[in-house]
């Protein structure tokens, strides 16, 4: 009780919602890590994506990926090896993966 009222003298706001979100934004990942865990994220689902019917589970983490990441200024780079082509934004659906079919083929090839 005692501590309670010399912690209310010292900091009078140190409980306050405003505080308390600040503190909470200081200890959120930068937006490099989250950018490393989105990637993560899209790389474990890759192959199940690539089926013609994916699993919902598989449809939700990537989508759970996309909101991960930061969307401002991000660019795209294909992910079939050797290639570091920029990424053209889908127009609907989910995001490109590879810059074309040869790309996609070469990584399916290199997986076996």
């Amino acid at each position: 009780m005692i501590a309670a009222r010399i912690t209310a003298a010292v900091l009078p706001d140190w409980d306050s919602p405003r505080r308390v979100r600040e503190i909470s934004a200081g200890r959120l990942p930068g937006a490099h890590e989250l950018t490393e865990i989105a990637d993560m994220l899209r790389h474990a689902v890759a192959r199940a994506l690539d089926l013609p019917y994916p699993d919902p589970e598989a449809v939700r983490l990537a989508a759970l990926a996309g909101q991960i990441a930061p969307q401002a200024g991000e660019r795209r780079r294909c992910s079939g090896p050797g290639c570091d082509r920029e990424l053209a934004a889908a127009p609907t659906g989910r995001r490109r993966v590879y810059c074309g079919p040869a790309c996609r083929q070469r990584a399916r090839r290199s997986r076996r």
